[in-house]
């Protein structure tokens, strides 16, 4: 209970900090195998952005709660993007930019610079936009086939794909 008491961030990390704290302790007789977290919001309001809800789990690995706080931070940055397309939604350009440049701050998910990109578009900031996918593409050249893909049903990606082609 005193790790999750000291601990700062969001319910996910600071019952990830609890665990940590357990195993130091002792942990579990059996020893280390897996980790489950799983968080449902008592009063969801229908936005899966905002629901902060987690289903994570680590099974049969050497280090579960080390793979667990990486597969966090993950989510974590995930949940970031969705929050700034949301905001988008809601007219709040600004809070998108705060949101999607926290999402790739952590620098480990090529995806999220995707979708991060499609967001610039989305703001109309298509110069922007057409950086950071290039440099994206230059590091891994398999997202230019991903937006030809994505860029036939969705017509954000088109405009991204007909400005970095051109």
């Amino acid at each position: 209970a005193a790790g999750y008491e000291a601990s700062r961030g969001s319910l996910v990390s600071r019952m990830l900090t609890a665990l940590e704290a357990a195993e130091r302790a002792g942990g579990d007789l059996r020893g280390r195998q897996s980790a489950v977290i799983r968080i449902v919001s008592g009063s969801a309001d229908g936005r899966p952005e905002t629901d902060e809800t987690v289903d994570l789990r680590v099974c049969d690995h050497e280090d579960p709660l080390g793979e667990m706080r990486r597969l966090v931070s993950v989510d974590e940055a995930y949940r970031e993007m969705e929050r700034g397309h949301a905001a988008i939604d809601d007219s709040r350009s600004v809070d998108a930019i705060v949101h999607f440049n926290a999402a790739v701050e952590p620098g480990y998910e090529n995806e999220l610079e995707f979708w991060r990109a499609i967001g610039l578009v989305r703001l109309d900031r298509i110069d922007e936009a057409v950086e950071a996918f290039s440099r994206l593409v230059f590091a891994q050249p398999m997202y230019g086939e991903i937006l030809d893909r994505v860029a036939a049903v969705d017509p954000v990606a088109l405009d991204l794909q007909n400005a970095w082609r051109h």
